[in-house]
């Protein structure tokens, strides 16, 4: 009886399977929230040792977001990251801080890139933290203020995007 009944077991586990599979839905090319999170209001504290744009800021934004198909060689949103000759962290700040300081955003009407001493002011601080979809449409060029960054793939962790924001708090320095 049990020989008799192997047949139907494995049927029923290939069809079960199967189901499973045709259930799965890859992920999509961007990452995109489930829900729109509401603004990011963390606060970081500026005490303590000074966040360094060149050292600590630069690696962020070079590896997540100065690839070919976003701010690299495309220069998506006016921001063009890319250092062709990957050179060093010295010399990739020096191209990418005047591109980010008190220049206006090309995605949001109203606001700047970044905003010495104000996080919550910086654009890129609501990209990085996904939650431009609270703005409203009229403040955004062409009705919509895009998706959040980087594009291709993960949300950077909130250690990462304490960094950035705690280098913006402490003045967004050239450092």
């Amino acid at each position: 009886m049990r020989a008799a009944m192997w047949p139907l077991f494995a049927f029923g586990t290939v069809i079960v399977l199967a189901g499973v599979g045709a259930c799965y839905d890859p992920p999509s090319e961007h990452y995109v929230p489930p829900v729109c999170p509401p603004p990011n209001r963390l606060t970081v504290n500026a005490a303590g040792a000074d966040v360094s744009f060149t050292n600590d800021v630069v690696p962020i934004i070079t590896f997540g977001c100065a690839v070919d198909t976003c701010h690299g060689s495309k220069g998506s949103g006016g921001l063009k990251l890319d250092d062709p000759e990957k050179s060093s962290n010295e010399r990739a700040a020096a191209k990418i801080y005047p591109q980010l300081i008190n220049q206006a955003s090309e995605a949001h009407l109203t606001m700047k890139r970044v905003v010495a001493g104000e996080p919550e002011n910086s654009f890129l601080m609501h990209k990085l933290d996904w939650d431009m979809c609270n703005f409203d449409t009229a403040t955004c060029a062409h009705g919509d203020c895009g998706v959040g960054m980087p594009q291709d793939g993960e949300i950077l962790t909130e250690a990462e995007r304490n960094t950035v924001r705690k280098w913006i708090v402490q003045g967004a320095k050239q450092n």
